[in-house]
């Protein structure tokens, strides 16, 4: 007897490799911003490289909500609700942490503690 059970069909599942591919490039920030201090010479060069990582993720948040999200809508509405809602929340995050690199770009002697936050 086998657990695994066949699909009815086959089906391929667009959504895999663009967001394996964000979740690769977010955890390389991550680690990235991890070693970050205030006396990081490639502070600037972090920071830009983030808000490059925010414009790709918000750049595919609009592409699945025109692209995508349209499509599913048209075909079964009311499908992309908690995705929407989860979008929401994204952008909601995007703006968060455009306003922290804004605070540690002008930040003083503060600038470690905001790094450390």
């Amino acid at each position: 007897m086998s657990f695994i059970q066949a699909k009815p069909r086959a089906s391929h599942d667009f959504y895999a490799p663009i967001h394996k591919g964000i979740r690769l490039g977010l955890c390389q920030m991550l680690t990235r911003l991890g070693a970050a201090d205030a006396a990081d010479p490639n502070l600037a060069e972090t920071l830009a490289a983030l808000r490059a990582q925010l414009a790709l993720s918000a750049g595919h948040l609009a592409h699945e909500d025109e692209v995508i999200h349209t499509a599913l809508e048209a075909r079964a509405p009311g499908a992309t609700l908690r995705l929407e809602q989860a979008h929401e929340h994204h952008r909601a995050s995007f703006e968060d942490l455009e306003t922290l690199i804004c605070r540690i770009e002008h930040a003083g002697t503060e600038k470690n503690s905001l790094l450390r936050a």
